[in-house]
């Protein structure tokens, strides 16, 4: 029997941490640093999504959804997951308001895009940002700013 428990995001993996309990469920996107951290810490196992409810929950809930994997070994040594596991990505995305000029929102777009490999090295879960998805599984409209540079390097979808 199990009992519910809703400390938050951050209070979550401190129960989990500690032993308070046997799971959280968070959403987010690989690699999480509170997961990278617990896994420093302890052995960890991810649970796999069955993937008719993974199918469900991205067509329910979606946009800004998308289902995918964490491969084995993605949180180290200690994730003793031995096959990647289906889950639940939260697209990454930036936001602005739209009294943001469109000329300022096109040249912070070129320069992220630009500048890619720097953006990296900020964050593993970074590196999930590409030209690729960059209009994928939106759930809000782009700025005409970032629109003009989508168009502008041909970026599909956008």
């Amino acid at each position: 029997q199990y009992k519910e428990s809703t400390p938050g995001f951050r209070g979550g993996f401190g129960q989990l941490r500690n032993g308070n309990v046997a799971a959280h469920l968070t959403m987010g996107m690989a690699p999480m640093g509170l997961v990278q951290e617990l896994a420093a810490l302890k052995k960890i196992r991810l649970v796999d999504m069955d993937e008719a409810a993974v199918k469900h929950v991205v067509a329910t809930y979606g946009p800004g959804l998308t289902a995918t994997t964490i491969a084995p070994g993605t949180y180290g040594k200690n994730q003793v997951n031995k096959k990647p596991i289906r889950t639940i990505f939260i697209n990454f995305g930036f936001s602005t308001s739209t009294h943001v000029s469109a000329d300022t929102v096109y040249k912070v777009t070129k320069t992220l895009f630009d500048n890619l490999k720097e953006f990296y090295g900020t964050a593993k879960a970074a590196k999930n940002v590409t030209l690729a998805g960059a209009c994928q599984g939106l759930s809000f409209p782009l700025h005409d700013g970032a629109k003009r540079y989508y168009k502008e390097v041909g970026a599909k979808g956008c």
